[in-house]
């Protein structure tokens, strides 16, 4: 009795948010759009739109014409029902705070800067007075959790950040800690795989396929996001899809990880640098800003660093391509700033190297402002993991 029970109440939250996430990517919906959509009764869907109405989670929007009968009512996402909190810890010396609804508008940010040698309490401590702004600016009440952007591995098992690119997480029990500091649930996971969730939303508002892409992320790592089939791919522990230890690369570059050849230690920020300007200790946003402006200014020695990355990301997508065959892949990252220099030379080595790509026709597309996706994707994190009462 007890076990179907809890799978009613189960099967009931799963259709709840079904048809939530239907009044999301929908201007408006009536219920019997819902019940046609989703593949529901009409009973079940009349039963959870009346409960959504009363959670004020939507709202009336306009009464419809009607060929004749009941005229049917037409409802809304209401705006203001519901907001999670996204932190994005993914760059190093400031974090990233924001305030997103059901509609994945991004209502609040708030930047806060914290000394590199801080320790991790000490930055949390710092967000926390942001997230308190939030909480005195709408009501606790509709705020269900928080979602954190990490760059590095969240390990499910142990609860820990590994392979950080900001060493100061690494190996840290975020989940516990963030949620001792913030008093909400929150939920961890790799910006790469947050950026994959947040491309798939975008292309459910856009009515676009979104069952099957990949997300690259190219920044101080080189990071990726799978979705196969509608799912995020992750892995037991969460450790799935770590194409930057991929030994592609040159085998004369040593990698964090103590071996050699790990394709990150090219197709990252300092992977640029290094074959334009050098070895070097250290590289700054003013050295990829005059790399940038070289690129555009046709430097020779600019452009064969283009062209070689470009190369080394078109073998990347190709073994991506034949393992997931996805509809799309994005590219996102420092690489927006020379996205139409480097697209050609991708592109050309993925179709040479995917098989049958005539018949597939992947898309390479670029993305927009990181910042907003990340945090959409922490607004998605949150919403899979909401408990709906």
């Amino acid at each position: 009795m007890t076990f179907s029970i809890k799978n009613t109440l189960e099967l009931r939250k799963a259709n709840t948010k079904l048809v939530i996430n239907r009044f999301r990517q929908q201007p408006f919906e009536t219920k019997k759009g819902i019940a046609e959509s989703l593949n529901l009764s009409f009973a079940t869907a009349s039963n959870i739109c009346n409960y959504l109405l009363e959670r004020n989670i939507i709202e009336t929007d306009k009464m419809l014409e009607s060929e004749g009968g009941r005229v049917p009512t037409a409802f809304r996402i209401k705006n203001d029902s519901w907001l999670s909190i996204g932190i994005d810890l993914t760059v190093s010396g400031h974090v990233s705070v924001g305030a997103i609804n059901l509609k994945n508008d991004i209502i609040f940010t708030r930047k806060v800067l914290y000394d590199k040698k801080s320790d991790i309490n000490a930055i949390l401590n710092l967000v926390r007075n942001v997230v308190e702004e939030v909480k005195h600016k709408y009501p606790v009440s509709i705020i269900p959790g928080i979602g954190v952007a990490i760059p590095g591995i969240y390990d499910k098992k142990s609860g820990k950040v590994l392979n950080s690119t900001i060493p100061l997480f690494e190996e840290v029990e975020l989940k516990e800690e963030a949620g001792k500091i913030f008093g909400f649930n929150c939920h961890i996971e790799n910006e790469s795989n947050l950026l994959a969730k947040a491309a798939q939303q975008i292309n459910h508002g856009r009515g676009e396929s979104n069952s099957d892409l990949i997300y690259i992320f190219v920044g101080e790592g080189l990071g990726v996001g799978i979705i196969s089939n509608d799912r995020l791919l992750t892995g037991s522990r969460g450790m799935g899809a770590e194409i930057g230890h991929m030994p592609l690369g040159d085998r004369k570059f040593k990698c964090g990880c103590g071996n050699e050849g790990c394709i990150e230690q090219e197709l990252s920020f300092k992977g640029f640098l290094r074959y334009f300007y050098g070895e070097r200790e250290e590289f700054t946003q003013e050295d990829w800003a005059r790399f940038v402006c070289e690129v555009k200014a046709g430097n020779k020695r600019a452009l064969e660093v283009v062209e070689h990355e470009g190369m080394l990301l078109g073998k990347v997508i190709s073994i991506l391509a034949n393992i997931f065959d996805p509809s799309i892949v994005y590219i996102g990252g420092i690489i927006d700033d020379i996205y139409d220099y480097i697209y050609p030379f991708a592109n050309s080595e993925m179709k040479k190297r995917t098989l049958m790509n005539n018949y597939r026709n992947i898309e390479i597309a670029r993305t927009i402002d990181k910042n907003n996706l990340i945090f959409i994707g922490c607004n998605q994190l949150v919403f899979e993991n909401w408990d709906i009462d």
